[in-house]
C-alpha cells in the first residue's frame, strides 16, 4: 500500500515593507514560478500580501 505522503514546504517571507497589495499583473518571473511549481512539481503556492510584508508558501510533494 501507499506509505504516508511526503511534503516540501517552503515559507517565505518579506518583513519591513510599507502595506503590499497584489500587483495588478503578473510578471514573467511570477508566471514563470507558478508553472514550474504547479504543473512540473505538481505543487501549490499560495501568496498573502499583508500591512507587514509578503508572505508566500509552496508546497511541493516528495516522491519516493
Amino acid at each position: 500500500g501507499r506509505g504516508r505522503e511526503r511534503t516540501l514546504t517552503l515559507n517565505w517571507r518579506e518583513a519591513g515593507q510599507k502595506k503590499l497589495e497584489a500587483p495588478a499583473k503578473t510578471g514573467f518571473g511570477t508566471k514563470l514560478i507558478d508553472l514550474n511549481v504547479t504543473r512540473e512539481l505538481r505543487g501549490t503556492i499560495a501568496r498573502d500580501y499583508r500591512d507587514d510584508g509578503l508572505k508566500v508558501e509552496i508546497r511541493i510533494p516528495l516522491v519516493e
